[in-house]
């Protein structure tokens, strides 16, 4: 059986009196399968993976494919990338997949698990159709993230705008995205005036960049709190390159009906509190000062 969408391909076969095989890709990430069964059946520890020939070819040896760990649980194995590849070829090419493990409930009893090759190659096709729709990431990955800066630089490296595209792509997929935190930073280096401007400025070409990739204005709220909230030192360059930063949040709950929020400045000196909600912390008071 084979179901999914642009955020994620799967294909499973039932396994009578037993549970179920299945091939999961989601958006972004590598293939694994996983082999679930309905109560725990296989004692924790290494299973044998073996090639075999289905029940109508009798002849020949069965292949190792080695071992994998298994979990007393119904979830009893999971396997990553490759293994999971090079399953999908000997079952496209006509053999079985069958695991082999003790039981937990009987130390003389083996439990075997075959996956069947019948009709697996019509649903593979199918498979193959809905990974070529996949989006290049999911929620997960781009839910939360920063986007670094140069020294005095505010504009976008190609790396950084090829993050913005795959966040446009995914929200125009996305519906349920309903607003967009951004959060301007920099590193210390140069007045705390300045330092609060350039992160402004950070903060307003990743929001217009996303603008322009049809995003809602609407939708986005904008801050800057220039050098205010370090994720690292300033003393060293590796920590003042973590600090120069412009944070991307996606949230599924509507943006609040506010101006945007800055830190206030006095001189050269922070008198105020920037909304500590930038970084998921709760606010200590509000700041006085709004952006134009």
């Amino acid at each position: 059986m084979v179901e999914g969408s642009e955020f994620g391909c799967r294909m499973a076969q039932p396994i009578p009196e037993f549970g179920k095989a299945v091939f999961f890709h989601e958006a972004g990430e590598t293939l694994h399968f996983y082999l679930e069964a309905d109560s725990p059946r296989m004692k924790s520890g290494r299973a044998a993976v073996k090639i075999i020939n289905p029940i109508w070819k009798p002849d020949g040896k069965a292949r190792s494919l080695g071992y994998v760990d298994v979990r007393q649980d119904q979830s009893s194995i999971d396997i990553e990338e490759k293994l999971a590849n090079k399953m999908l070829q000997e079952l496209y090419a006509g053999q079985q997949v069958q695991f082999s493990r003790q039981s937990w409930y009987d130390a003389a009893q083996t439990v075997s698990v075959a996956i069947s090759n019948v009709n697996f190659r019509a649903a593979y096709d199918q498979y193959v159709t809905c990974l070529a729709d996949l989006l290049p990431v999911n929620l997960a990955q781009i839910e939360r993230t920063s986007l670094v800066f140069k020294p005095g630089q505010e504009l976008l490296s190609d790396k950084e705008t090829d993050f913005l595209d795959d966040i446009l792509v995914y929200v125009d997929a996305d519906k349920t995205i309903q607003s967009f935190y951004i959060d301007g930073h920099s590193d210390s280096q140069g007045t705390r005036s300045e330092n609060l401007e350039t992160s402004k400025r950070r903060a307003e070409k990743v929001m217009k960049y996303l603008v322009a990739g049809g995003i809602e204005r609407d939708k986005i709220v904008l801050r800057w709190h220039g050098e205010r909230y370090p994720v690292a030192s300033n003393r060293t360059a590796a920590g003042r390159a973590q600090n120069r930063r412009v944070t991307v949040r996606l949230s599924k709950e509507p943006a609040p009906q506010m101006p945007e929020i800055q830190t206030a400045v006095a001189g050269n000196a922070i008198d105020t509190e920037a909304l500590k909600e930038a970084l998921g912390e709760p606010p200590k008071k509000v700041p006085p000062t709004i952006a134009p």
